[in-house]
């Protein structure tokens, strides 16, 4: 450092900090649960969701995507991997990937909420979940990330236990019984 304070430009010092790793990977962790939670939602509903649903689904999933990539480089730019100066930038580009996933996927669960509202083949309360996470975890000091999660395992929930019965509903509006199954 010099007199001012400031480090000097060839040696830039921009790092995580070690206690934010475990952090991190839980959040990577998260999204990868969060990826296959839409994938689940897409698949329960695929036949009623039309255009929104679906430009909902993709843009949801892109932003987790988009999320965990970021969060995977921002890891790597913290060892050993990277040199300084390309660790640098691979950080500056990580945080900048987390917000823009951020908000794609955002957007995306609000539409996809929106079409579950109108598709009507999970619970009303399911579509209104799914316009509430981006809200709940918008509010991160104040328990929001415990209500984000608390409302993906209630819709994991419904996912699992609904499983036969909207089988079988999606089974009896095509007119094939149990016995061709």
């Amino acid at each position: 450092m010099d007199s001012s304070g400031c480090h000097p430009i060839g040696n830039p010092l921009v790092t995580v900090g070690q206690n934010l790793l475990p952090v991190l990977a839980i959040y990577a962790l998260a999204l990868i649960g969060v990826m296959v939670g839409l994938l689940g939602l897409y698949a329960r509903q695929a036949r009623s969701l039309g255009w929104l649903g679906t430009t909902g689904f993709l843009a949801a999933f892109l932003g987790s995507g988009i999320a965990l990539l970021s969060i995977v480089l921002i890891l790597l730019s913290s060892g050993d991997l990277l040199t300084r100066e390309l660790g640098a930038q691979a950080l500056g580009l990580g945080l900048t990937g987390i917000l823009l996933g951020f908000v794609v996927s955002s957007i995306g669960v609000v539409l996809l909420g929106m079409a579950t509202l109108l598709a009507r083949v999970l619970p009303l309360w399911c579509g209104v979940a799914l316009i509430a996470l981006p809200f709940s975890a918008a509010v991160n000091d104040y328990g929001g990330w415990i209500a984000f999660g608390l409302l993906w395992l209630a819709l994991s929930y419904v996912l699992w236990s609904e499983g036969g019965e909207v089988d079988q509903r999606l089974t009896s509006a095509s007119g094939a019984s149990e016995d061709d199954q």
